[in-house]
């Protein structure tokens, strides 16, 4: 990720300052535990955005006074809501003092490992983005009495140790992580942002089924059921298909592929017809990549421009539409 610092820099004397990480791919954040050398700030707010900086909301405030800081933002716990706490903005300790903004606590962690994260918690970690805002500091009323330059100065933010914790969102589909570019050294603790995908699925997140396995519809895996992507249903005759809801509804909810470019001179979504001026070979399965052959049908002799039926019998070829008294 990017690490940047807005606001000229963490300046002596400067209150609006932001801290912005900009991550590679989508992560599930978990908590955030930032340790300062003076004060912490007396307001500041954690914003994060999902969809890599284009909107921004608020994950918590942080106030010694909320009312005054922050007003009309409300101080419930519920770990579900914006609200401000005032627990990590009070003057003391005055150094080696702590932020903390948990996501994920005992309380609504989902301990065993193949259960899925409640969508209303889950929706909250998404993050491609996030934002620290420092907006006040601590002056301890020395900014009151005295308005010189010199006096604002002896007053600043500064953070020594910042951890952002969190893990790269797989929906059950994968069991790690590996680096978006190849060239990236690998760092302990570091958590990588493309997913090591499994059951057929591909994305960053692994949030689509692969081209050649589209036959269902995508979806999460939820403990054991892994809900693998199934192979496209194209009889041996296309690699790749797309998978289509209507046509999915109207088989019963079995199939939903529509394949693409279908080989051996068939057609169909599932590549199950012959192509026009071929006929299926009765003594070859569907599947065979010789079960479409030729008409062979003399056009001068014939209507539909060579067109057939498959044969009556199965040592015949196919049946040609032939011209009246032609045979």
């Amino acid at each position: 990720g990017q690490l940047t610092i807005l606001g000229g820099s963490l300046r002596i004397g400067k209150e609006d300052v932001s801290i912005s990480l900009s991550l590679e791919a989508e992560f599930h954040f978990t908590h955030l535990i930032m340790k300062f050398r003076t004060f912490r700030p007396a307001a500041m707010l954690v914003e994060r955005s999902f969809d890599f900086g284009k909107t921004w909301s608020t994950y918590r405030y942080f106030a010694e006074n909320c009312p005054a800081s922050f007003p009309n933002v409300p101080t419930s716990n519920n770990l579900t809501d914006v609200f401000c706490e005032s627990t990590y903005s009070q003057v003391f300790p005055v150094t080696g003092g702590e932020v903390i903004l948990r996501i994920i606590t005992p309380k609504n962690q989902t301990q065993p490992r193949d259960e899925l994260v409640p969508e209303d918690l889950r929706n909250l970690m998404k993050m491609t983005n996030l934002r620290i805002n420092f907006t006040k500091l601590h002056t301890l009323g020395d900014d009151l009495l005295d308005k010189r330059e010199e006096i604002q100065e002896k007053y600043y933010y500064a953070v020594y140790e910042m951890n952002v914790r969190g893990a790269c969102w797989c929906n059950g589909h994968a069991d790690s992580c590996v680096p978006l570019d190849d060239s990236i050294r690998n760092v302990n603790d570091m958590v990588h942002g493309r997913c090591d995908c499994r059951h057929n699925t591909t994305g960053l997140n692994c949030q689509f089924c692969k081209d050649t396995h589209n036959d269902l519809p995508w979806k999460p895996a939820i403990g054991r059921l892994l809900n693998a992507c199934k192979k496209c249903n194209c009889n041996n005759h296309a690699e790749r298909c797309n998978f289509s809801k209507e046509v999915y509804q109207e088989s019963g909810h079995i199939s939903g592929s529509v394949c693409i470019d279908c080989q051996h001179n068939t057609t169909g979504n599932t590549c199950e017809q012959c192509k026009p001026l071929f006929y299926h070979d009765p003594n070859k399965d569907l599947s065979h990549p010789y079960t479409c052959l030729p008409c062979n049908c003399n056009t001068d002799g014939t209507v539909d421009e060579g067109l057939c039926d498959p044969p009556i019998h199965p040592q015949y070829e196919g049946v040609c539409h032939c011209k009246q008294n032609v045979w």
